[in-house]
């Protein structure tokens, strides 16, 4: 028969194994959800950051078509086809920024900017519609420069833009209302001074 101390032995040692390698995999567990929550935080914030990135992209692409078609409407242009061109390449660009930051964004941010890539094609298929291409005239075949008919109407534009921009703003947390003062506050505070004074 054994003796009681071999089993006193094993008993302490297989518990010491085990208490150790309980210790072990709950330190590998608290590791794993520290590198998940980790890798999660990462996962958010590069998904912020290409949001942003996007949301900025976008905006100068927005500025861009804009300018352009103010510009286009000013005045004849003996190179109207180049500048309706490049005003179509602008407004594919604010369809494709505005496209891809609707893939970051709520459903009803999401909604707004798949609407501005709407709007910025109709802005280009207005202007490509009113605007009167140039040609030669008359017998000496003098060539007169193009013009746009009618401005295109940027009101809708706008309006989405505005209400993009202010969805996809990062949300500013209320400051603190700070609580009043009361005379019991007051008191204390004296008396706080008062023992610190005695004290030097």
């Amino acid at each position: 028969m054994p003796d009681p101390a071999f089993w006193t032995t094993l008993i302490s040692t297989s518990g010491a194994l085990l208490g150790g390698i309980g210790g072990v995999l709950i330190s590998h567990r608290s590791t794993l959800r520290r590198d998940l929550a980790q890798e999660e935080q990462r996962h958010r914030d590069r998904r912020l950051t290409a949001r942003d990135e996007t949301h900025q992209r976008m905006l100068a692409a927005a500025a861009t078509l804009r300018v352009e078609l103010e510009i286009i409407c000013q005045r004849q242009w003996r190179d109207m086809d180049i500048r309706v061109l490049t005003i179509q390449q602008h407004a594919i660009s604010v369809g494709v920024e505005a496209t891809q930051l609707a893939m970051y964004l709520p459903k009803p941010s999401a909604t707004l900017a798949r609407s501005l890539a709407t709007a910025a094609s109709a802005l280009a298929a207005e202007v490509v519609k009113n605007t009167e291409m140039g040609h030669v005239n008359g017998p000496e075949m003098q060539y007169l420069g193009g013009f746009v008919k009618a401005a295109p109407d940027f009101r809708e534009f706008d309006r989405i833009l505005d209400e993009l921009c202010t969805s996809v703003a990062p949300e500013v947390a209320p400051a603190k209302e700070l609580e009043p003062v009361t005379p019991a506050d007051v008191q204390r505070s004296g008396s706080r001074w008062t023992r610190r004074a005695r004290s030097r």
